[in-house]
């Protein structure tokens, strides 16, 4: 999948994961090859961007990175995981994306750039 920005790097298909504590779990264990550290873990689930287009809902984990290159892997679990969001209400996606940006400019442009191609390829992403 090509982007303006660059390219969508890596696809991750999970299986057996209902809960975003889960996925936290697997992006600082095999994305980030376990260089996070426990408390930096858990304000990613405080973060995550719920995002519900009507024919697709996703999530996204911002993360800063001052030594990575700006890149997006897309992360897809068999079945919908449980997200919190505000107001204690749920959301459930089985699809989410990890942003790897520099600077809050550079993820706001790499943020509306996948959603610009998101909503321009939605059966593509639906059907992943």
């Amino acid at each position: 999948m090509e982007r303006k920005y660059g390219k969508v790097e890596k696809v991750y298909f999970l299986d057996n994961i209902t809960d975003s504590s889960e996925v936290e779990e697997y992006i600082a264990d095999y994305i980030c090859n376990g260089q996070k550290k426990k408390q930096e873990i858990e304000k990613w689930g405080k973060e995550v961007l719920n995002i519900d287009l009507g024919k697709i809902r996703f999530a996204v984990y911002p993360m800063k990175e001052n030594k990575a290159k700006e890149e997006v892997i897309v992360l897809k679990t068999s079945e919908e995981v449980k997200y919190k969001e505000n107001k204690n209400k749920r959301f459930k996606s089985n699809l989410c994306f990890v942003i790897f940006y520099s600077s809050i400019n550079r993820f706001n442009f790499i943020f509306e750039e996948l959603v610009d191609d998101i909503m321009g390829n939605t059966d593509i992403y639906v059907n992943l």
